[in-house]
């Protein structure tokens, strides 16, 4: 894993992620030994070390331990500050609303109109709302 991801960008980006996502003890361990919370924030890592305008994440908490989610979803929000659109397609997004500027719901049968933080906010105060970012 380490020299994957030296071959990516330089390697004080490399060891400033590798900290950010806790990712030390697994540099040096074949993949097959890795847990799925760490295989995800292995490919989290690949994803943020290319530099890119767009990202698009599917389900990037899978597999994470409820205790690290927000600290993940921070260092997503700070390695992608640079891109023009990041997409998360998310199971928890209504949990971790305010690290989104839009959000589309999405239903079996159609989309719904993309909303600003602020009328998702006064969506979620209502009693009748329904589940939000997540696919059926």
């Amino acid at each position: 894993m380490r020299q994957n991801l030296a071959l990516l960008t330089s390697p004080e980006r490399v060891d400033l992620l590798v900290q950010a996502l806790e990712l030390e003890p697994c540099l040096d361990l074949p993949p097959h030994q890795l847990s799925e919370g760490q295989k995800k924030r292995c490919q989290i890592a690949i994803c943020l070390l290319k530099p890119a305008s767009l990202y698009l994440l599917d389900e990037p908490l899978a597999n994470i331990d409820e205790p690290s989610k927000a600290a993940l979803m921070d260092v997503i929000r700070q390695w992608t500050a640079e891109a023009t659109l990041i997409a998360r397609c998310m199971h928890e997004g209504d949990r971790f609303i305010g690290y989104f500027d839009r959000v589309i719901q999405l239903q079996p049968a159609h989309m719904t109109e993309p909303l600003s933080t602020q009328q998702l906010s006064t969506q979620l105060l209502s009693p009748q709302h329904p589940p939000l970012l997540q696919a059926s």
